[in-house]
């Protein structure tokens, strides 16, 4: 099937697997195993972005297609169950298709965008923040662990910020199958964890909590404070005792749950207040809930905060 549409430049261009239902206005990204269109429907006249499974003939071996093709097929599955509260939610699809793709929201932008914003600023949205990790914590209560978390994937859509792309989320413990056996990369280098890397099967939750503890490196880290791939980050300040516990290379010395990870960010955040950081009504009502639990004091909490480079076994002093 081909449908004529005008480039950017103008000139007409046929182009296949287009269904009639839409108009292609233009591609928005591209990958080595899809595509991210900007389509417009016919009838509704709606502005949507679609998903389109499309691998790279150069980067994927034929006889690995099938395997990949049942991945994205999971892929729009897993995001059709999820709440739109939290993530992108799929609104149309055809798996039966050839290509098979699926239609979503068109975000205003990314969270890539944002943290530049933020830094240019010298203010954080610790709102962001917030709604990132009200996100990540809803996944991992269904059992899922995202392995790609970067801020290309965190999207703004209908006033909050969601999750996206979950073509390499599972669920955590699932055993070696078929369609996670073809290699892809697993994930980007700047946010992925080093166990991830290693062996994509050993990625738990605790490999999100790495991605995010990368993402708060990109909000706080000065213009000089590089990030090396799959080793533990850092910055000056109370928050890069947070960026440090996030990226420590074994997973079993990270916070174990977004939940324990956000009681000390915000509590830095809300309380400390650092230079530049902005605490926001979101941020002070974590706080409050935080300080309404008995277990809950803040004052121990910096002083652990503050040793926690002389501390050798980190996770058990923590608690977390």
């Amino acid at each position: 099937m081909r449908t004529s549409v005008v480039d950017s430049l103008g000139g007409a261009v046929e182009l296949e697997g287009m269904p009639d239902a839409f108009t292609l206005l233009g591609t928005i990204a591209r990958g080595g195993f899809g595509r991210v269109e900007k389509v417009k429907h016919k009838k509704t006249g709606q502005i949507v972005a679609r998903k389109v499974f499309d691998p790279m003939p150069l980067l994927v071996a034929t006889s690995n297609i099938g395997k990949l093709k049942q991945r994205f097929k999971r892929e729009v599955k897993v995001q059709s169950q999820l709440s739109n509260d939290y993530f992108i939610p799929v609104l149309e699809q055809d798996l039966d298709a050839d290509p098979p793709w699926f239609t979503m929201p068109l975000a205003k932008r990314s969270y890539e965008g944002k943290i530049e914003e933020d830094r240019a600023a010298g203010a954080v949205d610790t709102e962001a923040l917030a709604d990132i990790l009200a996100a990540l914590e809803e996944l991992h209560s269904l059992g899922f662990a995202h392995r790609d978390l970067k801020p290309t994937n965190i999207l703004y859509d209908d006033e909050r910020w969601k999750l996206s792309d979950f073509g390499l989320v599972l669920p955590v413990g699932e055993e070696t199958t078929t369609l996670t056996s073809v290699h892809s990369g697993w994930g980007s280098k700047d946010y992925c964890a080093p166990e991830q890397a290693a062996d994509f099967h050993n990625a738990t939750f605790a490999a999100d909590i790495y991605s995010f503890g990368c993402i708060l490196h990109d909000l706080f880290s000065e213009d000089d404070e590089y990030r090396l791939p799959y080793q533990q980050a850092t910055c000056a300040g109370l928050m890069g005792h947070i960026i440090e516990k996030c990226t420590e290379v074994s997973p079993k010395k990270r916070f174990k749950s977004v939940s324990d990870l956000r009681g000390l960010l915000f509590n830095i955040l809300a309380k400390k207040s650092p230079p530049g950081v902005a605490p926001s009504p979101k941020a002070a009502e974590w706080v409050m809930h935080l300080d309404r639990l008995a277990e809950w004091d803040a004052a121990m909490l910096h002083d652990l905060v503050r040793g926690v480079r002389k501390m050798d076994d980190a996770t058990d002093r923590w608690n977390v």
